[in-house]
């Protein structure tokens, strides 16, 4: 109520004396309608209308200043002073007296102002630093910015307008700020240094709406000053004529200053105790420097212990995980071991390794590296697929838990803050989408490729068939293998008597007898003794890739704590971006 009022003080006069111009050079003298738009109650009626939007607006914009912008705006207080000497001196032959001081109340304003804009432009360019939100959408920069407000939804509250238009109005300065980020990474300086000035222009608009307040005070003082100077009937009608604007701004602002008061009683109702000691007599100011500073501490110092909790929680999540994913896949590569031992003890294994034995004679393969790459085929033909679809699987899994671990850690954090401080004049930190974060941080970006499951089982370090207890069933298999390729030496030297027809055909059938007496037995035998070394190395094979998966995760867990708090702390300067990385090649 007293801000429309005093702002109703400045603007009055100033529309008054616009108006009366008008009149003056359009209308004759003793025109009727000249004397009737001289006083015109509808003319003062709207600027008492027009007083009470902008008074909404001087406070919505006192409620988002920096302390720096503050003190900035003391000191224009000053400076004002000195702008309206100067045009005192320049002016003051060319005004009409009755309209002097106002005359150069406002061409000083105007210069205070934009010296003031100067000061707001160096500030926000070399000092104000903002959350970085390059990373994020613009989808979830609205939804990060809404989640710092303290205020009430309006299905609490019966002041759902102020609240909507302090929440769009920091919203709006959330969206230039990202705006400015994201032009400064892809287009010419001048560019996002241009968003930046609106950004600017912005903030001085908030400040004219304060300046109106003061600007209203020294008309009002102006006013005084001139009653005190007017005797008789025109000092009794300058008083009708501010009892009558008094009158207006009460009828007016009577049901505003009724809601900006619940309002603002609400708002301090609603602010939580504070759960620290605080002197009984001299209760301490939560926004004070001292408070910020020492809750910055102790945020600085617990964060971290929150972080390894976290970590730790998510590691334990994890363990299991990849534990039932690894039992899922593994268990088909024992399928491809006995797939390889059905092979081995069929007429099709024998003849293909008869191949191998005259293969390792005319080459410098062995026949161990033959059969060591026939048993890699089957074991990475029903393995390979289980790893891929585990993979898959166990990078779903584990971002899920990252995400779990990642809001309750954000939820923490912003607990060790009092409360008390939502509502104090400095830049909050930004709260962010964890699940973005996941998505997009290099931890996120690099589950999926860095678990590499198929890649890590089935590589050659690892493969079944470099394993110990392989090389052993191996070498069983090739002295078996020398003994049946003697017998068929024999068989075909026997048949050089009867030619080359003779040799053929009596070694196939003295190797096909062989293989047929032998192969039943040799399964029953030896089945069983054959394919547990071959089980063992797998599972040897197993337990390897399940502890790197887990040193893996537990790089991938505190990498991306590491991140969510370097997200929160990381910050945005326009010297800093448009200076000093200048010379810097655009991504």
């Amino acid at each position: 109520m007293l801000s429309s009022a005093l702002i109703y003080v400045h603007l009055s006069r100033l529309l008054l004396l616009r108006r009366r111009a008008l009149i003056q050079y359009v209308f004759s003298p003793d025109s009727p309608v000249a004397r009737l738009l001289w006083r015109s109650i509808v003319s003062q009626l709207g600027a008492a209308i027009l007083a009470v939007i902008l008074a909404l607006g001087s406070l919505i914009a006192a409620a988002q200043l920096a302390p720096w912008e503050w003190a900035l705006l003391g000191a224009s207080v000053l400076t004002l002073s000195g702008w309206q000497w100067v045009w005192q001196q320049l002016l003051s032959a060319h005004i009409q007296p009755v309209y002097r001081r106002h005359v150069i109340l406002r061409v000083a304003a105007w210069c205070n102002l934009g010296l003031l804009s100067m000061g707001l432009l160096a500030g926000y360019f070399w000092w104000v630093e903002v959350p970085a939100t390059q990373h994020l959408t613009w989808l979830e920069v609205v939804q990060a910015q809404s989640q710092t407000q303290d205020f009430a939804t309006p299905d609490e509250s019966g002041f759902a307008l102020i609240d909507a238009v302090l929440q769009a109005s920091q919203g709006l300065q959330a969206l230039v700020w990202h705006l400015i980020q994201w032009l400064s990474q892809s287009t010419p300086w001048w560019l996002s240094g241009s968003i930046f000035i609106l950004l600017v222009l912005g903030v001085m608009l908030q400040v004219a709406l304060i300046w109106l307040v003061l600007l209203g005070i020294h008309s009002l003082l102006i006013r005084v000053m001139q009653a005190a100077h007017t005797t008789g009937s025109e000092k009794n009608a300058q008083q009708l004529g501010l009892a009558r604007a008094h009158v207006l701004i009460g009828v007016t602002v009577a049901g505003l200053a009724l809601l900006l008061w619940g309002y603002f009683e609400r708002q301090m109702q609603t602010l939580p105790e504070r759960n620290i000691a605080v002197s009984q007599t001299t209760p301490e100011d939560p926004c004070s420097p001292a408070a910020l500073q020492r809750s910055q501490a102790l945020f600085g110092q617990a964060a971290p212990q929150l972080s390894a909790e976290q970590s730790a929680a998510a590691m334990a999540a994890i363990q299991p995980i990849v534990a039932t994913h690894l039992d899922r896949a593994f268990s088909a590569g024992e399928q491809g071991i006995d797939a390889f031992l059905d092979w081995n003890f069929s007429l099709a294994g024998q003849y293909t390794q008869l191949v191998f034995v005259a293969q390792a004679q005319l080459s410098d393969e062995s026949f161990e590296t033959l059969l060591q790459s026939k048993l890699s085929e089957f074991t990475q033909t029903q393995l390979a697929p289980a790893l891929r679809q585990a993979e898959r699987q166990l990078a779903t899994d584990i971002q899920h838990v990252l995400v779990t671990q990642a809001q309750q850690y954000q939820a923490q954090t912003q607990a060790l803050l009092p409360q008390t401080q939502a509502m104090c004049f400095d830049w909050s930190d930004l709260q962010f989408d964890s699940q973005a974060l996941v998505r997009k941080s290099a931890v996120g970006a690099g589950v999926v490729p860095g678990l590499a499951l198929a890649a890590r089982g089935l590589a050659p370090a690892s493969a079944i068939g470099v394993r110990a207890g392989t090389r052993r069933v191996l070498a069983m298999l090739s002295g078996r293998m020398v003994v049946r390729s003697g017998a068929t030496a024999t068989a075909t030297t026997a048949g050089t008597v009867c030619g080359p027809l003779c040799m053929m055909v009596l070694g196939g059938a003295t190797w096909l007898g062989t293989d047929l007496v032998l192969n039943y037995a040799d399964e029953k035998l030896n089945r069983d003794s054959l394919r547990e070394p071959l089980v063992d190395a797998l599972a040897q094979q197993r337990l390897e890739l399940e502890l790197q998966l887990l040193a893996d995760a537990e790089r991938w867990v505190h990498l991306f704590f590491y991140e969510m708090e370097q997200a929160q702390q990381q910050r945005f300067n326009m010297s800093r971006e448009l200076l000093h990385e200048s010379d810097t090649p655009r991504r």
